[in-house]
């Protein structure tokens, strides 16, 4: 399962190895996801190339919901229930 990202954390630009750092992927299955879902990573203000914030906290969201789907796990509220609608 792909690690937690805190978004407000996130720097606003980061470079595709600290990309890979942050989502706890390596480079080649960073380049797979972000080829699946169209994001591709811009050159940043130093001439590296990486993912602005949004981009990445938006990446990172669409690998976790396609993961969580094929895992199978809703997800669990505190109590350890499903939720209200369970």
């Amino acid at each position: 399962m792909i690690k937690y990202l805190d978004y407000y954390e996130v720097q606003e630009f980061s470079t595709i190895a600290e990309a890979c750092r942050l989502l706890g992927l390596n480079k080649s299955e960073l380049q797979r996801y972000a080829q699946r879902y169209g994001v591709e990573p811009v050159e940043g203000p130093s001439g590296k190339w990486g993912f602005p914030r949004w981009l990445l906290c938006n990446l990172h969201n669409h690998i976790y919901k396609e993961q969580r789907e094929q895992t199978g796990n809703d997800p669990v509220f505190q109590n350890g229930s499903r939720g209200p609608w369970a």
